[in-house]
């Protein structure tokens, strides 16, 4: 069986701070990354669409408040809708490629 790598939310943010935010600064009341992690947990959470992963962020509110830079609280589902948006057109990061994880999964 192979080996299960455990990794907490600071070292999986940081493979997103590179994302340009293009988003208004008056619409920045929530870090980008923040809100990418949101969605994506949400997601693999089993939440469906904005609605469904503001839903998600309000069950977990105490744990994200805690592990997350949230300083304006949890966003709404408008906010993740923007945030799903941007993460939908961010072009990854060469060590983010699907052709990065080719030779680790050969070894594997």
């Amino acid at each position: 069986m192979a080996e299960i790598h455990r990794i907490g939310l600071d070292k999986v943010a940081r493979h997103f701070e590179e994302l340009e935010d293009p988003r208004s600064t008056v619409n920045r009341r929530h870090p980008l990354v923040s809100v990418v992690i949101i969605a994506l947990m949400a997601v693999l959470g089993g939440a469906d669409g904005p609605t469904g992963i503001a839903r998600w962020a309000a069950l977990k509110e105490e744990f994200l408040l805690q592990v997350l830079d949230l300083p304006n609280g949890i966003p709404l589902s408008d906010s993740v809708s923007e945030g799903a948006t941007i993460s939908v057109q961010w072009e990854p990061p060469d060590r983010l490629r699907r052709e990065s994880f080719e030779g680790a999964r050969k070894e594997g």
